[in-house]
């Protein structure tokens, strides 16, 4: 478009200019403002209203070897916990094989994910390989803590966390939990599972992520390699070992299928000898479960959970139906029975194009009903009755939320006053402990110094006896009056001043005696 405003060559006017569009770009003004000219100058207003975020990509050497760089990242929480109190998971993904490793965690704090860490790492040493970089997000509680430190800088791990608020940073493990939480989503939909069981999915989705092509290996890199396998299990199982054997025929690493079966569907566990309660002709030798997953690389081991005990047992002796789901959202009119008697979750309906007037059944799950052409006002009914069920669906699921809060709450208060008592009672046991132990110690003194004999103490010595005082008015010779004050000193009764003499009873002897 031929520029048509009038011209402008100062650069106040151009600035000027700037700010009548909207603080446009330099290049569309050339177009449309004849004469414009640009100063180079760089506009504040623009770099606040129009600062966005770049993404870098910068070309990365590929890994030769498993487990050089190893990607991680926390998912959740999730609104509904597992059966084992559960709201996170967490994957570890190699770069080199893709080969991932989940643990499901009940909160993200710092000895949760360095517990989980040691437990990859133990598994990492057990296969011969050892991981030297970890990348990760700018996790401040889970990651970036003293205790992951400690352990990085024991193993000679290097840590690389990605810079705050740039999840394309570690893109890998971001992408990893998409896959993952997508596949663990379409096995609760196809099974109709209660929301409880999404940690086995989740476990399940990993178990089959390993075992499954994988489009990250199959293309090639930026430096054209290509991976020798498809999927992340042969990627690990192969990586050093030779292709092709001396018959000059391939090798095949792939792990086998035969075990595989759909999740959530019916299975009937052989129940053992000793919980057979009514003999041999009673109806418990088999238990209706229903299938969760698989036991690390057993073939023959399925997970199953058992309605009667409430958990999830390995069982190998199991007749499985795939073609039924254990559990089932009842429908309105049918006879079939929920066997878990869990809360009914949101029906998924695949409907199914028909054309011409006759209307074909419409599946869900293992189950038909007719959708049939019914009247503008009878389907607004059905609308509306359909939207009520959901939002009573919706309440008694937010109820079952509240209460399953309260009772986790209770059963920590329950916890917490029992360890206070368990505390106080200690306290008050290790005092009464003290107490006896001094009162042992004072009777065992008093019991020694009693068995203890006194040693005699020594003869006082004579008090001599002094001489009988003379008779008042009678003559008293220098030799009499030396002895008597000689006895007067030895004796232990004497006193010792003049003034006691004179206030004792004998204070006439003691007179005539000095006189």
């Amino acid at each position: 478009m031929a520029p048509t405003s009038p011209p402008t060559s100062s650069v106040p006017k151009s600035r000027l200019w700037h700010r009548r569009l909207a603080h446009l770009n330099p290049t569309a003004i050339k177009s449309i403002v004849k004469g414009y000219t640009h100063d180079d100058s760089m506009c504040t207003v623009c770099i606040q209203a129009k600062h966005k975020q770049r993404f870098i990509k910068v070309p990365v050497k590929r890994n030769t070897k498993p487990f050089e760089l190893v990607h991680l990242d926390v998912c959740g929480p999730f609104r509904t916990p597992t059966f084992g109190d559960n709201q996170y998971y967490i994957l570890f993904i190699d770069n080199y094989t893709r080969y991932t490793s989940v643990w499901l965690l009940p909160n993200k704090k710092a000895e949760t994910c360095t517990s989980a860490y040691q437990s990859v790492q133990a598994r990492v040493d057990s296969m011969g390989y050892e991981i030297k970089r970890f990348r990760c997000d700018n996790g401040q509680g889970e990651y970036d803590n003293k205790t992951f430190r400690y352990v990085f800088t024991a193993r000679g791990t290097s840590y690389e966390p990605s810079p705050p608020y740039t999840h394309h940073k570690n893109g890998v493990a971001e992408r990893m939990i998409r896959t993952i939480t997508e596949k663990a989503r379409a096995m609760m939909i196809d099974s109709q599972a209660p929301v409880q069981f999404w940690g086995e999915a989740i476990n399940t989705a990993v178990y089959l992520h390993q075992r499954s092509p994988y489009e990250g290996l199959k293309r090639y890199d930026r430096e054209g390699y290509q991976a020798l396998y498809e999927t992340p299990y042969e990627m690990l199982q192969g990586f050093g070992k030779p292709t092709h054997d001396a018959d000059c025929n391939e090798i095949v690493y792939q792990a086998s299928l035969h075990n595989l079966r759909r999740f959530g569907c019916y299975a009937s566990r052989l129940s053992p000898e000793v919980q057979r309660r009514q003999g041999k002709f009673g109806p418990t030798w088999s238990k209706p479960c229903m299938m969760v997953g698989y036991t690390h690389d057993s073939k023959m081991l399925w997970r199953i959970w058992d309605p009667e005990f409430q958990k999830v047992k390995a069982q190998s002796e199991v007749v499985f139906d795939e073609e039924r789901n254990a559990h089932m959202s009842c429908q309105h009119g049918s006879n079939e029975i929920d066997m878990f008697e869990l809360s009914e979750d949101e029906e998924y309906v695949d409907e199914t194009d028909t054309e011409g007037q006759d209307s074909q059944p419409m599946q869900i799950g293992t189950r038909f009903k007719s959708h049939m052409h019914e009247a503008p006002d009878k389907e607004a009914e059905n609308a509306q009755s359909q939207r009520l069920r959901r939002d009573d669906q919706t309440a008694q699921r937010s109820a079952a939320d509240a209460e399953n809060t309260h009772s986790r709450r209770l059963r920590r208060d329950d916890q917490t006053a029992q360890l206070s008592a368990a505390d106080a009672e200690n306290i008050a046991h290790s005092r009464r402990l003290r107490r006896e132990d001094q009162t042992a110690r004072r009777s065992a003194a008093a019991i020694k110094n009693s068995s203890q004999v006194p040693q005699a103490a020594p003869a006082p010595a004579p008090v001599p006896v002094p001489a009988p005082a003379p008779p008042i008015g009678s003559c008293v010779t220098r030799s009499q009056g030396k002895a008597s004050a000689v006895a007067l000193t030895a004796s232990a009764s004497d006193p010792f001043t003049y003034a006691e003499a004179m206030e004792s009873s004998q204070r006439n002897h003691w007179k005539t005696a000095m006189e």
